[in-house]
């Protein structure tokens, strides 16, 4: 029996980023002809986004016009995406086929996805997925969604500066404070910070992430381990010294808005951000654009930093299941990939992508497929929810004065840690 669906049309509000905030007014119907599985088609929902919308929309219709199952595609926006899906794959609604996820929510949704493990492993079209992508989906020995879209937080640097003051790109986070401080209030270099950080609450985490991976901590969520009090006591110190004295002003309020445009505009040496939101600020020769051809891409210090990514899941309560993942497969496909990428800069999950010759020789290419290599999650299992707002909670409080030190914030995240991660 045929699904009854929602064939609302609104006015839908396209994003730059995944952080703008959007009330769900559009749904829009992809693909032509006939439906030749039997059913109604299929509906996928979207995170909305000025690289996901036409990338879907566009993709959405080639697989009508290849397999003649229409796709619904629902655009909505990051503010409610977590919750409107939640609800609706908690109720058991026959609502969704194809969900986007973000990788932290993968232990959290997995009751209610199909895992694609098996099918994973069988699928040739995805065998060139970066491997520590797909790490990112995967709960209790299931992965639960097909990549789509993944990056890292990576190092962007003033090439011309550094080469002026005879320093290099630093590898290790010693060297980026030296690096930092060098341009701190230097007359040789006015109106030049050393850094920038997104400490505002939106970002503090993954500013934390950085530091505590770069200096060696393990992934954090893992079952039944532990906080490395030292490690995020040292964390913690860089990333206050960082944000309150080597920042702009304003940087406890800060998100990778304000610091990929302080980046773009020459004001930082240096400045740790998510390629997707600063590249289309920095590859176009334009007026606002004052550091063309003098920027550097490498991996976080100490070579690894906090990974970011969304993928496509299957709603287990989905009657159209093939479909479902055949449509989630070719979204994340190696021509899907390379298009979205070059055409609206989705961040590419497969390895020929980045090999591809309008892409290889691009200054950014290595450094950005580098520090995605080595990245590491954010908790990603059923608890993840209350463990990155404890992170963020803590790290906050810390850097506005409420906690009195960093020994004190890191315990605190420690002891809380264990409380939520362990069941303790």
């Amino acid at each position: 029996m045929k699904r009854t669906r929602s064939r609302r049309v609104g006015s839908a509000v396209l994003a730059a980023g995944a952080a703008l905030a959007l009330t769900l007014s559009a749904c829009s119907t992809a693909g032509g002809g006939g439906d030749e599985s039997g059913g109604d088609g299929l509906t996928a929902v979207f995170l909305s986004g000025g690289a996901y919308d036409p990338c879907a929309e566009g993709y959405a219709k080639k697989f009508a016009e290849e397999t003649g199952v229409q796709v619904q595609v629902i655009h909505e926006g990051y503010p409610t995406l977590h919750d409107k899906l939640l609800t609706a794959l908690s109720s058991g609604a026959d609502s969704y086929d194809v969900i986007m996820v973000a990788y932290q929510w993968t232990g959290e949704f997995a009751p209610f996805l199909t895992p694609l493990t098996d099918k994973l492993k069988a699928d040739q079209s995805l065998s060139g997925v970066i491997p520590s992508v797909s790490q990112s989906y995967t709960f209790e020995n299931q992965q639960y969604a097909v990549p789509f879209s993944a990056q890292a937080e990576t190092l962007f640097y003033r090439t011309d500066l550094l080469q002026k003051a005879g320093l290099e790109p630093p590898k290790t986070w010693d060297d980026y404070e030296k690096v930092a401080k060098f341009f701190d209030k230097n007359p040789d270099y006015p109106g030049v910070y050393g850094t920038s950080v997104k400490a505002g609450d939106a970002n503090v985490q993954s500013a934390f992430n950085n530091r505590y991976y770069g200096l060696g901590g393990a992934v954090l969520g893992t079952p039944r381990s532990t906080l490395d009090v030292a490690t995020a006591t040292k964390a913690l110190d860089l990333l206050k010294r960082d944000a309150t004295e080597l920042s702009p002003a304003g940087a406890r309020q800060a998100t990778f808005v304000e610091v990929s445009a302080q980046f773009a505009a020459g004001n930082v040496a240096m400045a740790e951000l998510m390629p997707t939101t600063v590249l289309s600020q920095i590859t176009d020769q334009t007026p606002e654009n004052k550091v063309y051809g003098k920027v550097g891409v490498a991996t976080i210090p100490g070579g690894k930093g906090e990974a970011g990514g969304w993928g496509l899941s299957v709603a287990k309560s989905s009657s159209d299941q093939d479909n479902a993942y055949k449509f989630a497969s070719f979204m994340s496909s190696a021509a899907a990939d390379h298009d979205c990428f070059v055409q609206y800069g989705k961040s590419p999950v497969q390895g020929a992508t980045y090999e591809a010759g309008d892409v290889a020789d691009k200054f950014y290419t290595t450094g950005v497929r580098a520090a995605l290599e080595t990245a590491a999650p954010r908790p990603s299992g059923a608890t993840a929810g209350k463990l990155n707002t404890m992170f963020t909670d803590v790290s906050s409080r810390f850097l506005a004065g409420q906690i009195p030190n960093a020994a004190a914030a890191a315990q605190e995240m420690a002891d809380e840690y264990v409380k939520i991660n362990n069941g303790k």
